[in-house]
């Protein structure tokens, strides 16, 4: 019989070993699920490479403004971000560089709505995990 030493450290190893073995096939997994992905980008990148060979150095340069004047009338445009959807409100009058109302609509702010309604049934010091699993950024929320 091993002594218990001895016993303890092998099931360490095991245990290491065990966890090399997850993080190995947990990345072929990832790696497989974005391989048509990854095949389409380079059907993309085979097809740019010669038309970015064939132009001149100096032909791939644009001119862009620094300031875009907005258009005039009112305008809502949304963006899909990782937190949610963020909104832009602009009202122009199309006349100048800046608009005379801009409001956003940060997705943390829209998320925390969510609280009291599952917070119902719940102590106070459970808060702190509630707000962790809506995964806010305070700084949208309090201006």
């Amino acid at each position: 019989m091993m002594p218990r030493q001895w016993y303890l450290r092998d099931l360490v190893f095991l245990a290491l070993f065990l966890a090399g073995l997850m993080a190995v096939w947990w990345g072929l997994e990832y790696a497989a699920a974005y391989w048509p992905a990854m095949r389409y980008y380079n059907r993309i990148l085979q097809q740019c490479i010669p038309l970015i060979r064939q132009t001149n150095p100096g032909e791939i340069k644009a001119k862009i403004s620094k300031v875009i004047r907005p258009p005039e009338g009112e305008v809502y445009h949304s963006i899909e971000s990782p937190k949610g959807e963020i909104g832009y409100y602009i009202v122009s009058d199309g006349k100048t560089q800046n608009a005379y109302r801009c409001h956003v609509r940060p997705p943390s702010f829209v998320n925390l709505q969510a609280l009291p309604a599952m917070a119902k049934g719940h102590l106070v010091s459970d808060l702190v995990a509630l707000i962790g699993t809506i995964d806010i950024v305070l700084g949208e929320v309090d201006r």
